[in-house]
Order: C-alpha cells, then sequence, then structure tokens
C-alpha cells in the first residue's frame, strides 16, 4: 500500500524477515498495473541483486496463480520484459550505469541493501524520474540517507520497520514460512551476542544503534588517551580489517615501539579498489 501512496519508501528489517519476498511481489505487482510500467533494481553488489532479490521475483514470477506474461530472463541485466514499455531491470555498484534512457510514467526505482549504498551512487539513480523510490536493508549502518530515513523527523521518507513479532514464525512460536526468522534463531543469536549488542539489536530487533557493529565491537572500549600525531623517525604497524558491505573497514595505527594504539578509523561502503 505505501509504495502506492508515497514517493518515498524505506523498510528496514531483520536478517530473513521477508524484505526481499515482499519486494519481489511489489515489482512483480508494479508492471500489472499500467500499460506503460518500468522498474529499475539497483543494489551494492551484483551477487545481492541477482542470488537474492532477483531470484524471489523469478520464484513469485514462476509460482503465481496466474500468467504474468512476458519474458523472465535468469539475469537480472537482462531483466523481466513483457513489452518495450513494461519491464524491470537489475544493476549493481560492480556493474555501473547510466540513468539516461529510462523514463516511464510510472517509473519506480527499487535498492536493495540500501545500508549498504554509497550516497554518490544514491544520489545518481535518483536523477531518475521517477514516481515511487522504495529502499530496503537492514539497520546496519548508522549514517546515510537509509538510516535517516528512520532515525531524522524531518526525512521525506514514509519508514516501515519490520519487527519480530511481525514476522509470522516469530508470532506464532513455530514455523509457518521455512526460511523466516524464527523465535529458535533469535535466542540462539541472543546467546552468541548479547541482547544489548548492538549487532543483535540491528539484525535481530531491526534497530538503528550507535554502537559499533561485528565481532570489532570492543575495539574502541579498548583505546584509552588521546590519539596521536605520527612522529619523524619512529616506526609504525597498521592493520586493516577490510569489509565489503555490511561490516566496517577498520584501519589500527600502532607505535611499534611502545604497542600503543596511536590511530583508529573505520568506514563504511567503499569498495576494494578504492579501499587499497
Amino acid at each position: 500500500k505505501a509504495v502506492l501512496r508515497y514517493p518515498q519508501v524505506a523498510v528496514v528489517g531483520p536478517n530473513a524477515g521477508g524484505k526481499d519476498w515482499n519486494t519481489a511481489v511489489i515489482i512483480l505487482l508494479w508492471l500489472q498495473l499500467w500499460d506503460k510500467a518500468k522498474v529499475i533494481i539497483y543494489g551494492p553488489t551484483y551477487r545481492q541483486v541477482a542470488d537474492i532479490l532477483w531470484n524471489e521475483v523469478q520464484s513469485r514470477y514462476y509460482g503465481a496463480k496466474v500468467s504474468l506474461g512476458g519474458q523472465m530472463n535468469k539475469e537480472p541485466n537482462s531483466g523481466y520484459q513483457i513489452d518495450p514499455d513494461r519491464f524491470a531491470i537489475g544493476f549493481s555498484a560492480e556493474k555501473p550505469i547510466t540513468t539516461t534512457g529510462f523514463h516511464s510514467p510510472h517509473l519506480m526505482l527499487v535498492i536493495t541493501e540500501a545500508h549498504a549504498v554509497e550516497q554518490p551512487h544514491l544520489d545518481m539513480l535518483k536523477t531518475l524520474q521517477y514516481e515511487t523510490l522504495l529502499l530496503t536493508g537492514n539497520a546496519f549502518s548508522n549514517m546515510g540517507e537509509f538510516y535517516d530515513a528512520f532515525e531524522k523527523p524531518e526525512s521525506s521518507y514514509h519508514a516501515i520497520r519490520i519487527a519480530p513479532e511481525d514476522i509470522p514464525n516469530v508470532r506464532e512460536g513455530r514455523t509457518v514460512v521455512p526460511g523466516l526468522l524464527t523465535r529458535t534463531d533469535m535466542e540462539r543469536r541472543k546467546a552468541d551476542w548479547g541482547e544489548d549488542s548492538p549487532l543483535y539489536r540491528a539484525s535481530i530487533l531491526a534497530q538503528f544503534t550507535k554502537g559499533t557493529l561485528g565481532g570489532l565491537r570492543n575495539i574502541e572500549g579498548c583505546i584509552h588517551g588521546e590519539m596521536e600525531k605520527p612522529l619523524a623517525g619512529r616506526k609504525y604497524v597498521a592493520s586493516w580489517d577490510h569489509a565489503r558491505v555490511m561490516d566496517y573497514n577498520w584501519l589500527l595505527v600502532a607505535d611499534a615501539q611502545t604497542r600503543r594504539v596511536i590511530w583508529s578509523d573505520r568506514w563504511q561502503l567503499d569498495d576494494w579498489d578504492v579501499s587499497k
């Protein structure tokens, strides 16, 4: 209902919360509503677009109770086409696109894993004359437009949060839909990470947190005192933990003699070449 009512919609949910299933249904529905309609799908990596969301699109298409018509292709960059004025096509940050040439009176832009899409890419995509923009993702970032959609009251997005209790398996205490989050999954993650950990709150409760996510969440708590500027003649050692999408890149610099950390920085979203 929201994508038909609001020009910009953002949805955050737990892992295995049904976001991609619902998004696939919305994509197929959009193309059935008008004689001229297009859907542009975008994600931070091609694997996420192809193996996750596009896989759901294909499953919903072939599982439909009535024929939806058109040609469904295996790869999202080949798309699903009903006719030249009605199609869905998918791209990623790894395979950049130009936004010129995509015009329709009913154009929907779908950005999956929106928490991991860099702002310049999002700005480029928003130059499309879309009717509806749909962002979906997890609460894995504490910066950017997706985060602001939920955390800033002045945001222009209609924000929807899928809570664990909204998921049938959790709500009913049994497996209603195989593959979705269960109470057992929640208890396991709670035991692994702790109920108050940023990772549990983000991936299970779909709650944004200003704490550090992932296995390095205790690093900040172990750094004491003020950071130091580099001094000529001293030897330093740097260590870098690389993350592709959901986690943070983390750079630590230590004085080789005192073994004291003198600099720490973390960042998110840059690709491998940019990070290097």
